[in-house]
């Protein structure tokens, strides 16, 4: 990612974690306990769905991760759940 204004997605789990890091979190598990989630589902949600923008998540908890990352650093982490919420909130 170029900059932090940048639209677009994070390609892997260290550019999510790079962006974590600048918001002040020293580790997924805390980013994690911070927003109530297991570190592990944190962790897994990440391995499996960065940089897939060819499938869409089903799981609640895994939604809701990607959502609460998106909103912590500023910017969408998945383009289809992004999408299917935004339409849901118009």
């Amino acid at each position: 990612m170029a900059t932090k204004d940048s639209l677009s997605l994070p390609q892997n789990r260290l550019e999510v974690r790079v962006e974590l890091w600048r918001c002040g979190y020293a580790s997924l598990s805390q980013w994690g306990r911070a927003h109530g989630f297991s570190p592990r589902l944190v962790s897994y949600t990440l391995n499996k769905w960065v940089g897939r923008p060819d499938q869409f998540p089903l799981g609640k908890k895994t939604k809701a991760i990607l959502l609460a990352l998106s909103q912590t650093i500023g910017q969408p982490v998945h383009p289809r759940l992004t999408q299917s919420r935004q339409r849901k909130l118009v």
